[in-house]
């Protein structure tokens, strides 16, 4: 950052304030070489002392701070721009101070003389006749001089009324919403009572110590914001104000200069708001690691739970038989809650495929349910002929989530109705420029809430990335974004519609496509396939590896057991020959399921090999067929799964064999 600035910059660090690097323009600017700066403290390099307070000031407050320092000798006079702020590294307390310099010798004695030449001009208007036309030409002269400045300058007299402003002023004022032509001869109480003036963080201001200056007191940089009443759009201001004194030292009028620093605090807004975006996006990356880890754990459980379940099914009577059929009920449903979970967290989508929307809906709305107050109540309406499109599931999740979300905070206060509907509409050529879609048939998701509402100059903001209406701390400015970015990444559209007090109504369209056959475990009749073969099953879940050997030998199949890979390597040492597949978890102490699958390939290259895991970002099963796994298996599987796999696998093998 130092090193790429277009300005010259720096960074100091530590008590002393010891420079670690600086650019070359820096170099430039002091008149020696990098390798002579780097190391020493600031003050043998920069003698100025306002630029060391300034840099103590950033570290004891935590804010940035600018400073204009003065230095050299008569020959060598020049004026120093400092902008300085604080880096900070994670303890709350600032690590470095990042320094800017630039050569402010032009705009500072240009300053200078707009002050001087505005005392001569206003002291003229009591000089003696003879001097009138003198004073006459000085005042174009100064004219001209404010009129070229990129700051705003004002002139009052001494009882505050306005006598001129300049080009930029006139500006500044229009932009805040009143008017330039108007503020001839008006005094600053009625003109600020036109606007609302506020502190930086937009707070009350205490205007007195601003009219000190009708006193014979100045103000430099004092920091105002500027709301706009008709927009309520905020813009920042820096005022400095000089007043002009006669030979008594009376108030004879006074100069004000407004520097517009808005952009300057737009970006720091961008800048905090970035910081809590890489804070938030850092939450979401720990919060999917950790449901990664519950759901290896959760589905190792569900694994146990399903398949001795499955396997007290076929050992009582028919009343048993039901209860038994109930817990492999919740269990499925738990299975499928936890494959939700982790799509919703991990940072990659799932990939687009054909799905129903209307299941999705209602699942996503029962899991967002429980995160609502009682004071919320869901209404779910999904009336829709065709609801098959083509979507990353994980990512219509997150739309129906940040959606949800943003209706539930616009109700924290008195509650209300959250009502999520679906229907078909049609998208014609007529219509279209209005939706901005292509016709078609499309799927409409509606989600309303009974809230606060927004005003038109909020909705017109909404999805700008970073613009939040929240708290700070509450919100990133980045849902919305989000939404209208994944819906335009689904060829779909979004609109919205509200009005203060009466609520907000979104609706999201995505394009029907043909209806496909939904992959749903349904229950199958007949019997399951069985086998002979000899199988090693690898897992350190002892009661996993129980409940999988227990439903094999049902079904006919040798099996022999291990709780970890090396005692698994050790069983394939004795028995490689006549073992006919191995199924092995992946996440195990010591070596991973795939390490030990290369090894064992390693010298049996034709065994079969099924890969099963509860959940791992290391694996996929891309990566799991690279390296000559025959099957990936994502637990927990039941009966009937493990059973055609298993024989799908080995049939597979057989042939390969017949065939070489």
């Amino acid at each position: 950052m130092v090193e790429y600035s277009h300005l010259a910059a720096a960074a100091v660090e530590g008590d002393r304030h010891i420079i670690r690097c600086v650019n070359q323009a820096f170099s430039g600017l002091i008149g020696k070489k990098a390798e002579d700066v780097v190391g020493l403290p600031f003050d043998q390099v920069v003698a100025e002392a306002s630029a060391l307070q300034c840099i103590e000031a950033v570290c004891r407050t935590g804010r940035g701070k600018t400073c204009v320092a003065e230095e050299g000798t008569e020959d060598t006079h020049r004026f120093l721009s400092y902008a300085m702020w604080p880096v900070y590294f994670g303890n709350g307390r600032p690590h470095a101070v990042m320094i800017q310099v630039a050569d402010a010798t032009q705009d500072e004695l240009a300053r200078q003389r707009t002050v001087e030449m505005n005392r001569e001009l206003m002291l003229g208007s009591v000089r003696q006749h003879e001097l009138v036309e003198e004073a006459s030409h000085e005042r174009d002269r100064l004219l001209t001089l404010i009129n070229s400045m990129a700051d705003g300058v004002w002139f009052t007299d001494k009882e505050g009324r306005v006598l001129l402003a300049n080009a930029v002023a006139r500006s500044q004022a229009q932009e805040t919403g009143l008017d330039p032509d108007s503020l001839s001869e008006s005094h600053p109480l009625s003109i600020l009572s036109q606007v609302e003036v506020l502190t930086p963080d937009q707070k009350p201001l205490d205007m007195e110590p601003l009219f000190q200056v009708f006193q014979g007191k100045a103000f430099r940089e004092v920091e105002i914001a500027v709301r706009n009443k008709t927009t309520g759009e905020v813009f920042h201001r820096r005022i400095s104000a000089n007043p002009i004194l006669d030979s008594e030292k009376r108030v004879e009028a006074v100069v004000v200069v407004v520097r517009d620093t808005t952009s300057e605090k737009r970006a720091e807004v961008e800048k905090a708001r970035l910081e809590e975006h890489l804070r938030q996006a850092q939450k979401m990356e720990a919060i999917g690691t950790l449901a990664g880890g519950i759901a290896h754990d959760f589905n190792n459980m569900l694994a146990v739970i399903i398949g001795n379940a499955e396997l007290a099914e076929d050992d009582v009577d028919e009343h048993g038989r039901h209860n038994i059929k109930q817990i492999l009920k919740a269990s499925k449903r738990a299975r499928d809650l936890v494959k939700q979970i982790l799509t919703y967290s991990r940072k990659a989508g799932t990939g687009k495929n054909a799905i129903e929307l209307t299941p999705l809906v209602k699942e996503t709305s029962k899991l967002f349910r429980g995160t609502l107050p009682s004071t919320i109540r869901i209404d779910l309406k999904a009336q829709t002929e065709q609801d098959t499109i083509l979507a990353d599931q994980g990512q219509i999740q997150q739309v129906m989530m940040n959606l949800a979300t943003n209706a539930a905070y616009a109700m924290r206060d008195k509650g209300g109705v959250l009502t999520i509907g679906l229907t078909n509409v049609s998208v014609t050529e007529d219509n279209k420029p209005a939706l901005d879609l292509e016709p078609g048939k499309y799927v409409k998701l509606r989600i309303r809430d009974t809230g606060t509402g927004m005003t038109k100059e909020i909705m017109e903001r909404i999805f700008d990335p970073f613009f939040t209406t929240k708290e700070a701390g509450e919100g990133t400015g980045m849902g919305l974004a989000v939404v209208y970015g994944i819906v335009k990444s689904h060829n779909g559209g979004v609109t919205v519609e509200s009005r203060p007090g009466k609520g907000t109504t979104f609706n999201v369209f995505f394009p029907c496509v043909a209806a496909h056959a939904t992959e749903q475990q349904e229950e199958k009749e007949g019997v399951a396939p069985r086998g002979k073969e000899h199988i090693l099953v690898v897992d350190d879940e002892e009661s996993l590896v129980e409940a999988v050997s227990n439903i094999l030998e049902r079904l006919g199949y040798r099996v022999t057991t291990a709780l970890n890979a090396s005692q698994a390597w050790k069983i394939f040492e004795r028995y490689q020959n006549s073992l006919d597949l191995v199924i092995t978890d992946q996440t195990m102490p010591g070596l991973t399921g795939i390490e030990l699958a290369k090894r064992m390939l390693s010298v049996r290259k034709d065994l079969p090999i099924i890969l099963c895991t509860g959940y791992s970002e290391a694996v996929s099963p891309e990566k799991a067929k690279s390296v000559g796994i025959s099957e990936f298996v994502m637990k927990p599987v039941v009966k009937r799964e493990v059973a055609e796999t298993v024989r799908r696998v080995l049939d597979r093998s057989n042939s390969q064999e017949s065939t070489d």
